[in-house]
């Protein structure tokens, strides 16, 4: 979900690029400024090429990169080339970083732009007049960084109570969702396979009458727990409600998932929980097929997990 504004927000800056840049070259190839023609234009190519490259890609964190350094350089060598007296192109530059980059990362490269155009500065205005830039462009970070290092901060917050659920830490079902499209379109673009299972805890009611929703919520987080503790980096587990899971298995055939979930099986039935507590579960597993939409390939998932419960609980069931 981050990542869907981060792409708004470059491709955003890459068409105010291109709408603000142009009317410039136009002026400039009128004056016959050919040199700041080449720069203005590899500027607006440059946004544009990035727009295309994250639109394909999504490989957002190098468009930040680049884009930053396209912004800043091209600040940097117009300084050069006309002088101080275009230095206010370089307030929106340094501020377009923070949007891009984490607040730190802006603010170093900000100052490395600045030693940069800094013999400009100092070559060609009066004490004075470099004294204010520099305390200019200082509190223009100074601002900056306090103000993105708090929203960071406070989006890192809100981010986690949306899309984590708060019992477990498990990614909740938005997350799920969201996920899946991404697995998907990687499965689709790469040719690799992808792979579900669904499972739930068998008699999670009778454990919630017998003991009480506070020994269930710790049955909940230790079977969690003891399921993380076999997966992968690169598998992603979620509570989709109640005391039902995902664990999504990308570049995962359908036989590795269910040697995987075999596997959880036994772990969760041989393991004691919270007091003595022994539980069992159950498991669908199902992998992506050629023209399956994540509707299909998480429906036909749920009916195993329901097919393994009506044959007797503590199995899995496979396609």
């Amino acid at each position: 979900m981050q990542s869907y504004n981060k792409k708004n927000i470059i491709l955003g800056l890459c068409a105010a690029c291109v709408i603000g840049v142009l009317p410039f070259i136009v002026l400039r190839l009128m004056e016959q400024l050919w040199l700041m023609v080449a720069v203005d234009f590899t500027a607006l190519v440059g946004a544009i090429l990035i727009g295309v490259y994250v639109i394909k890609s999504d490989k957002l964190r190098i468009a930040c990169i680049i884009l930053t350094a396209l912004f800043l350089v091209t600040v940097v060598v117009v300084v050069n080339i006309r002088g101080p007296s275009l230095i206010y192109w370089f307030y929106p530059a340094m501020i377009t970083g923070y949007f891009l980059l984490k607040p730190l990362e802006a603010l170093i490269v900000n100052i490395l732009a600045l030693f940069a155009i800094f013999p400009v500065i100092n070559s060609q205005l009066l004490l004075i007049e470099q004294l204010s830039v520099l305390f200019t462009i200082s509190l223009v970070n100074v601002f900056s960084y306090i103000v993105f290092r708090s929203m960071a901060g406070y989006q890192d917050v809100l981010t986690q109570q949306a899309t984590q659920d708060g019992l477990t830490g498990a990614g909740n079902r938005r997350l799920f969702n969201y996920h899946m499209e991404q697995f998907f379109a990687a499965a689709t673009e790469q040719h690799t396979p992808l792979s579900l299972i669904i499972l739930d805890i068998d008699n999670f009611k009778t454990i919630n009458d017998t003991f009480g929703h506070a020994k269930g919520d710790e049955v909940l987080s230790a079977v969690l727990r003891l399921l993380n503790s076999r997966l992968r980096k690169s598998d992603t587990i979620y509570r989709l409600g109640g005391d039902e899971f995902a664990i999504v298995l990308s570049e995962a055939s359908g036989d590795a998932a269910v040697s995987k979930a075999e596997e959880l099986c036994r772990l969760v039935s041989n393991t004691r929980l919270c007091a003595d507590i022994r539980v069992t579960v159950s498991f669908g597993v199902a992998e992506r097929q050629p023209g399956d939409e994540i509707n299909d390939l998480v429906a036909r998932t749920d009916s195993l997990l329901y097919r393994a419960k009506e044959e007797g609980r503590n199995r899995v069931c496979v396609d």
